[in-house]
């Protein structure tokens, strides 16, 4: 910008000023300021005339007023100059309304005053030319000025999106610090779970010494008959209960029943405590899993709990052993009412014990109450957090109530407690499944087998999911494995048939689909399956047998229906295979195939109107399928409707240019329709760029033009 330029834009920024557009001054000030140095006069200080920063200030806005008047000075001079005579009057009357005292102003009125009156015409020729420059110079100013604003405008709008990459980043700090403080606090909550459970076991075993010393003092001012007679019990039960350790079961009565004669009469509660015990002792003892006993120590077992839970509840109404063994009877017979009843009076009086909580958990959910059981198991786990089987229940509760995540982390602790909890991992495997994570089903899967070769469902299962991703050799390797446990599961041989049928081993597949249809013949699925193996092996009248059979056991099924009307259109039969197709549309009207082959069916019997209203219906199911649009186009043709073709197929060629049976069938409309250049066009391409497609075909038509 020339220094002309600067003085004239200096002055246009000082009118705006005056006009009260101050911080568009400012910023316009700053822009031109910035690009050409020197003192520039706009609504912002520039500091020592190098130019302004936009920051306005008081020291910036006195300034800017001395500068206007400067500048009105200068641009009335050069409006007298030019002989604009009512300019510079108009600027000099401006600035003397603001100061009569200005002499400069004054002087300079006096001078344009004498020159006017000598050249009173002074606004002619030479005045618009000056008029016509300024404005020429104005404009360049302004378009400068223009740009600038562009430019800052850009600055303005990187600035703004580098602060939203910065919002984003602290938002996204903000969420991983959130999610860190939440993994703390689960963290602490844990460990404070941890810690409040040894705190209580620390308090149990405080409560039993203190009981244990208040039971010797009591004791000890007894008399020394008495005092003899306890210590004989007391022996008695402990040898009981050492020789039940071994599986004594003789002995351990014995010693149970000399227990019972010696008890001092005086000593009812001692004595109900000690029968309570041996109740609870004897009746755990007859239902431990794998402890290898015959059926009669069994029942003989819980027999004499039953009996001792009797008389200890007799002597003492709140004796907790008792309860537990009464509830533990009534669960095995399913009285699970009663169960609950006594179970929760076993807990009443001894809110210390794991097991009792565990077993009235177990009742409670078997009896489908499961936010009660869910209390049970967790007041079980508080407890005893090393209590796997209670970690486990507590899984399955939480799984009832649809708490996925909850029973995740309760099957998760199970198996940290122990390892090859089997059907902790099963659980697991289960949950991940439903999520649709296929890879940690797997190794849950992988995990359960692992600890328990012989688990049918983790075989059947993770064969299921190996299939879902189409692995077929897995999948047949372990639904094979699962037959070695149960040759005769016709479930597993169906699923060993499908997955054998998926990787197109029909032959291998046609054995076991046979076996599970002879087994479960009230099944349709499996017969219906079982005709699909033979259609693939070309056994086309078994197949409609075994598909005639499953419509038998259930007219709606889809699959039989579809597939036998396949058989009788493609045996050239379409009235029967119209049938079919009605059915299977009657039961899915919005299946693809359902539509296609009756409209084909149609177009066999030269039914053109329901062919077409058919493959309009497919199309619509499918709307970029080519082959539904092609066989739509030749219906049309075959009635006539070669537009409607015509436009089809040209439709067909534009979304897909390697369809070469669309450049056929719109050779052979065009044909028809005498346009015979065109037609030549489309097969030329067809023999240029795929020479052996249909060659006799389109050597035949193209012979004919």
């Amino acid at each position: 910008m020339t220094k002309k330029q600067k003085i004239i834009l200096g002055s246009v920024i000082g009118l705006l000023a005056i006009g009260c557009i101050g911080s568009i001054g400012a910023l316009i000030g700053s822009a031109v300021g910035n690009r050409g140095g020197g003192s520039g006069s706009g609504g912002g200080s520039y500091g020592a005339g190098n130019g302004g920063n936009g920051v306005y200030g008081e020291a910036g806005q006195n300034g800017a007023n001395a500068t206007e008047r400067d500048n009105m000075i200068i641009l009335a001079k050069r409006y007298m100059e030019r002989g604009e005579y009512e300019r510079a009057m108009n600027i000099l009357d401006n600035l003397l309304i603001k100061d009569a005292t200005d002499e400069d102003a004054l002087n300079l009125m006096d001078d344009v005053i004498a020159l006017r009156g000598t050249n009173p015409s002074g606004s002619g020729s030479s005045q618009q030319d000056g008029t016509n420059g300024t404005n020429s110079e104005l404009q360049q100013a302004l378009e400068e000025m223009a740009e600038a604003n562009r430019a800052a405008a850009a600055a303005q709008n990187a600035a703004a999106a580098q602060n939203a990459a910065m919002q984003q980043l602290l938002k996204e700090q903000a969420e991983q610090e959130t999610r860190r403080r939440e993994q703390e606090q689960q963290k602490q909550q844990q460990e404070e779970a941890e810690r409040l459970a040894e705190k209580q076991r620390q308090e149990r075993l405080a409560q039993e010494e203190a009981a244990k010393r208040a039971n010797e003092e009591a004791l000890a001012k007894k008399s020394k008959e008495i005092q003899e007679q306890v210590a004989a019990v007391n022996d008695e039960f402990n040898a009981g209960k050492s020789a039940l350790k071994v599986s004594k079961i003789e002995e351990a009565l014995e010693h149970f029943k000399n227990a019972h004669d010696k008890m001092p009469q005086s000593e009812k509660t001692f004595n109900a405590d000690i029968l309570s015990k041996t109740s609870e002792l004897l009746y755990t003892e007859a239902v431990e899993e794998d402890s290898g006993l015959t059926e009669a120590q069994e029942k003989k077992l819980k027999e004499a709990a039953s009996k001792y839970a009797d008389e200890a509840e007799k002597l003492d109404k709140t004796a907790p052993g008792a309860h537990f063994v009464k509830g533990m009877t009534a669960a095995a017979a399913k009285n699970y009412p009663e169960a609950e009843s006594e179970l929760k009076l076993a807990v009443q009086y001894n809110t210390n014990n794991s097991n009792y909580f565990y077993e009235l958990g177990k009742v409670l959910y078997l009896q489908k109450k499961y936010t009660e059981a869910r209390k049970s198991f967790e007041s079980a786990v508080q407890l005893d957090p090393k209590f796997a089987n209670a970690q486990y229940n507590l899984g399955m509760t939480y799984e009832k109530l649809n708490q996925q995540d909850s029973a995740l982390t309760a099957y998760k602790k199970a198996v940290s407690i122990n390892e090859g909890y089997a059907k902790a991992h099963l659980q697991i495997a289960r949950i991940y499944s439903k999520k649709g994570d296929m890879d940690n089903a797997i190794k849950s899967y992988t995990s359960a087998l692992q600890y328990d070769d012989g688990n049918l469902a983790a075989m059947k299962e993770i064969a299921s999911v190996y299939a879902s991703q189409g692995n077929y050799a897995k999948a047949e390797n372990y639904f094979k494995k699962a037959l070695t446990f149960d040759p005769n599961d016709s479930t597993t041989q169906f699923n060993l048939a499908k997955v054998l049928s998926d990787d197109k081993k029909y032959s291998e597949a046609l054995p076991y689909a046979k076996k599970a249809a002879d087994s479960k013949p009230e099944t349709a699925e499996y017969f219906c399956h079982y005709a699909f193996v033979c259609e693939k092996l070309g056994d086309l009248d078994t197949a409609i047998i075994y598909y005639s059979r499953t419509l038998q056991l259930n007219k709606k099924n889809f699959d039989a229906n579809i597939n036998l009307g396949k058989i009788y259109l493609d045996s050239d039969v379409p009235d029967t295979a119209l049938t079919y197709f009605k059915t299977a549309v009657e039961i899915d009207p919005k299946n693809f195939e359902a539509q296609k082959n009756m409209a084909a069916a149609y177009l066999k019997k030269e039914d053109y109107p329901n062919a077409i209203n058919c493959f309009r219906a497919a199309r619509n199911i499918k709307p970029d399928d080519v082959n539904i649009r092609i066989d739509l186009a030749k219906a049309y043709s075959a009635t006539g409707l070669y537009d409607d073709a015509s436009t089809l197929l040209t439709d067909v060629i534009k979304s897909s240019p390697k369809s070469w049976d669309a450049y056929i069938e719109l050779s052979r409309v065009l044909i028809v329709s005498g346009d015979t250049d065109g037609a030549l066009g489309y097969l030329l391409t067809v023999q240029q760029n795929a020479p052996n497609y249909r060659k006799a075909e389109v050597d035949l038509l193209m012979s004919g033009l």
